[in-house]
């Protein structure tokens, strides 16, 4: 796991953050009402994806990383970095442009559990531990 502080600025990160929440208010999830939250939402990311605001997840810092991960040239950029989880050629990217508190509902990676379900696996056991 590579942990990249920083990938892009603290002004990208909140015209992100707008972006996210500017569709959600269309769908009656408000930013400042968590009454509203309640509701599941599904396909936020897809009408999002192309929108320039998540241009910066694909940073300078975040290409880099891939590169030394899987080889300068050896991976073709995404069309576009504009869901919360970009997934190729086995690397998830995770940009979390908003604080995440503990158990604040942020994903849950375990290093090690990518056997799991290459082994056909549709449970995975985890220990219930505060420090994660």
């Amino acid at each position: 796991m590579v942990y990249l502080r920083g990938a892009f600025t603290e002004d990208e990160a909140a015209r992100m953050r707008r972006r996210v929440w500017a569709r959600l208010a269309r769908l009656g999830v408000l930013e400042d009402d968590e009454s509203t939250w309640a509701t599941p939402i599904v396909g936020v990311s897809k009408s999002i994806k192309r929108d320039a605001a998540f241009a910066a997840v694909g940073s300078p810092a975040v290409v880099g990383a891939i590169d030394d991960l899987l080889g300068a040239d050896q991976w073709d950029r995404p069309p576009n970095w504009g869901t919360v989880v970009v997934t190729f050629f086995g690397v998830k990217v995770f940009a979390f442009f908003g604080h995440v508190r503990p158990r604040g509902g942020g994903t849950l990676v375990i290093l090690g559990s990518h056997p799991v379900p290459a082994a056909g696996s549709s449970t995975a056991a985890c220990r219930d531990d505060p420090g994660m």
